[in-house]
């Protein structure tokens, strides 16, 4: 990285040239970064990963299954059975209730597109967020004094539109899951009235070591649990599953 770094700071690029877009995303080494500690979650999370509105609110909410602070990580573990621990103990869809005649639903935080660079890096599920939220406080920034008026008309007409219930996502943190190629992340469904969450899926995702990335790194092909979770529109089935639409008749959970 240090190599890297001094040789984009000798050579800058290009309009068009993508070899140092790598050295935008932070934290760049997960082993420096500061930690900062959150109400979600038993332990402290990378700074960034609450530097927007959306990241700071998703790492806040509590869940009535919180995670034990001991993951059962052992000395010597590899990363392949901490992850198969991680994966038998704590992954999977935890759902508090169903709700039924829902009108619609608010994506709260969208994900933006990861390119190559965020897939080889440490941090990537969550950093997705962060340069999607920057861009668009940016944009609003510079604006701001030519469409006041504007700004405020779409804010009342957004605020009529949201539905009571919605979902967010935000990574988690083991510990030693990074340092392993572990990743951890959670889609929660809640309530937008109460706070309440209605619904969590918590996942992994464990890369192993990818001899052509430079940092051993590759989330396109990494191993999963649960196994649905790699698929297009697991999400969107898990929200349908506790969400029903109007006009759809309730499933009795399984217990």
């Amino acid at each position: 990285m240090e190599e890297k770094q001094a040789f984009c700071k000798e050579h800058p690029p290009t309009p068009g040239d993508a070899q140092c877009e790598r050295l935008k995303l932070q934290p760049s080494d997960w082993e420096h970064t500061k930690f900062v500690t959150v109400a979600g979650q038993p332990e402290p999370v990378p700074q960034e990963w609450v530097a927007t509105p959306e990241g700071g609110f998703a790492q806040s909410i509590k869940l009535p299954s919180s995670l034990p602070k001991d993951s059962g990580y052992r000395p010597r573990m590899t990363g392949k059975e901490y992850f198969k621990h991680l994966c038998d103990t704590e992954a999977g869809e935890f759902i508090y209730r169903t709700v039924g005649n829902v009108d619609g639903i608010l994506q709260m935080r969208p994900r933006e597109h990861a390119t190559d660079y965020m897939l080889e890096h440490n941090t990537e599920r969550e950093r997705e967020s962060q340069s999607q939220s920057q861009s668009q406080s940016q944009s609003q920034s510079q604006s701001q004094s030519q469409s006041q008026s504007q700004s405020q008309s779409q804010s009342q007409s957004q605020s009529q539109s949201q539905s009571r219930y919605g979902y967010t996502w935000r990574g988690i943190v083991r510990p030693h899951d990074r340092e392993l190629g572990i990743a951890g992340g959670e889609t929660i469904i809640l309530d937008h009235e109460t706070r309440e969450p209605v619904a969590v899926r918590r996942g992994f995702a464990w890369t192993g070591w990818v001899r052509n990335s430079p940092a051993g790194i590759w989330w396109m092909t990494a191993s999963v649990c649960p196994r649905n979770q790699a698929r297009m529109f697991a999400t969107l089935e898990f929200v349908e599953r506790v969400l029903k639409p109007v006009g759809a008749g309730l499933q009795p959970l399984r217990r």
